[in-house]
């Protein structure tokens, strides 16, 4: 029974979710377009929204200052420097520490996006399960992380564990184009944790029945 119930550990803790892998490919991915609206507004409090998506499941909100939203060509605030081509709009929130939030009504594994930032300060990527769990993150614009501008980069997992996307800007303009998200479908096959948590239940309950019988043969 030792040997089985360590057996069944060393199987869960080798079962447990990966950390999320940082990508800048997504195969596969839906892209999530940013309709063509052309709104913006200052002073926001994070009480502005829209929605959008293929589904439309996306929540976006800004706050920390002015925002932009659906806009083609350049920056309508001149603070965020646009790539041209890909997808013809993008979202962002301006001023002075502006963040930009994603809420994903159906939790996704995966998205990939392309963000823009302005020329001063560090921005961050962020995603969070659906508990408001920082999950990982990325730094734009840092040394440590090297990233380049105009690049698309996301964060993979293996199951839809994402529930909220942030990007940040500290003293500098943020935003967004280009999102593209997956979908991981659940298998109807146990998974190894699943297995591990039978085993033990089996293990305990044969441990059960060879304790009982013992008893009842020295009375």
């Amino acid at each position: 029974m030792r040997y089985l119930t360590v057996a069944a550990v060393a199987l869960l803790a080798t079962s447990n979710p990966a950390s999320a892998a940082k990508i800048t490919s997504l195969p596969g991915g839906v892209v999530q377009a940013i309709p063509a609206l052309s709104t913006g507004n200052n002073n926001l409090d994070g009480s502005i929204t829209h929605r959008f998506g293929v589904d439309n499941n996306i929540t976006a909100s800004y706050s920390g200052g002015r925002h932009q939203w659906g806009w083609t060509g350049a920056s309508y605030y001149g603070s965020l420097r646009y790539v041209p081509g890909g997808s013809p709009t993008f979202g962002g929130a301006d001023f002075v520490d502006g963040l930009l939030t994603l809420t994903f009504e159906d939790p996704v594994n995966a998205l990939l996006l392309t963000p823009l930032w302005g020329v001063r300060g560090v921005s961050v990527m962020r995603v969070f399960d659906t508990d408001g769990a920082l999950l990982d993150q990325l730094l734009l614009g840092a040394e440590g992380d090297k990233v380049a501008f105009g690049q698309q980069y996301g964060f993979s997992f293996d199951a839809n564990r994402i529930g909220r996307f942030e990007l940040q800007g500290t003293m500098v303009a943020v935003g967004m184009r280009d999102l593209s998200t997956t979908f991981a479908v659940v298998s109807s096959v146990p998974e190894p944790a699943s297995w591990a948590m039978m085993i033990i239940g089996f293990g305990l309950c044969g441990a059960s029945l060879r304790h009982r019988r013992t008893r009842l043969a020295i009375s």
